[in-house]
């Protein structure tokens, strides 16, 4: 009885394995080229942009020393200078540092503590706030950290019992009732809106064939992802999927923004051109289902 129970899991697994993914990597990675050299998951945009949420990010250790010099003013810095109680540090400046520069998730500041060796938000703030008071109070400090390898997380256990199949089959349901299923066409919702008048009447002609759209090449049900190839784009730059210049996603509206090349409002804008493939969750907004299951 337990051979034939221990038979029946593995069937289960090897079902529920191709379920999960029809590629042979979690995300793709080694077939996919990655959009300025660093994103795979649409999670990563903010990881390569100046501004999120239309605050600046520092892009390191010693721009995060220039960020703090212009937030804060000579009684704050003398304050600061002058405290002994570093715990409290932690948690009141400490706090808004983390909240403030993306160190809890895929900000540029984050993956260049990371790069160096540093995990943890917590770990990163003290570092800035550390060194940072020690510039202050005209003691050696650093602007800069040494190099450490990242470690590759490890393989993901899956466990294959009743609730993780359960799972399985109702994510996969969702998917392709709501149009995103391997092999469908999707269709491009703006979240961060139009970025001229042109594009957004091209965006209200659905028969127009120019309206930005985009083919699901695989799927992932466990983490409700689909990976995207855009296939056609109203604008040669390709669809806005990310801008930082901006505090949320505005929807389909026209947004006035600088899209010339070197421009302020570029530094943080991620454009995704024809071609060009990554893994957006279902809920991220960027992408309507064209062909539903009802």
């Amino acid at each position: 009885m337990e051979t034939l129970k221990r038979f029946l899991w593995s069937l289960l697994a090897v079902v529920a394995g191709g379920m999960l993914f029809h590629s042979a990597d979690l995300y793709g990675q080694v077939r996919i080229v990655p959009i300025k050299g660093e994103i795979y998951k649409y999670e990563d945009v903010q990881s390569v942009v100046a501004k999120v949420g239309g605050r600046y990010i520092p892009a390191d250790l010693e721009d995060a020393f220039k960020e703090l010099d212009k937030e804060l003013d000579a009684k704050q810095k003398k304050l600061l200078r002058d405290s002994a109680q570093f715990v409290y540090l932690h948690f009141g400046m400490g706090m808004w540092i983390r909240n403030n520069w993306g160190l809890w998730g895929h900000s540029r500041l984050q993956k260049y503590f990371l790069k160096h060796g540093v995990w943890h938000a917590d770990d990163m703030s003290s570092i800035i706030i550390g060194e940072y008071l020690n510039y202050l109070q005209g003691k050696p400090y650093k602007t800069k950290l040494e190099e450490d390898p990242v470690a590759t997380p490890g393989n993901v256990d899956y466990h294959f019992n009743d609730s993780f199949i359960e799972k399985l089959g109702k994510n996969r349901k969702e998917m392709l009732e709501a149009g995103f299923g391997t092999g469908r066409s999707v269709r491009f919702a703006f979240p961060y809106g139009y970025s001229s008048t042109e594009e957004a009447n091209v965006h209200k002609d659905s028969i127009n064939v120019m309206v930005p759209e985009g083919f699901i090449r695989d799927v992932d049900y466990l983490n409700k992802r689909v990976l995207v190839e855009v296939m056609e784009t109203y604008s040669p730059q390709g669809v806005i999927i990310y801008d930082g210049n901006l505090e949320k996603m505005p929807g389909k509206v026209y947004v006035k923004r600088n899209l010339d090349e070197g421009s302020e409002d570029m530094e943080s804008i991620v454009f995704m051109k024809k071609g060009e493939r990554i893994w957006f969750h279902i809920k991220s907004g960027h992408w309507e289902g064209v062909e539903k299951n009802h």
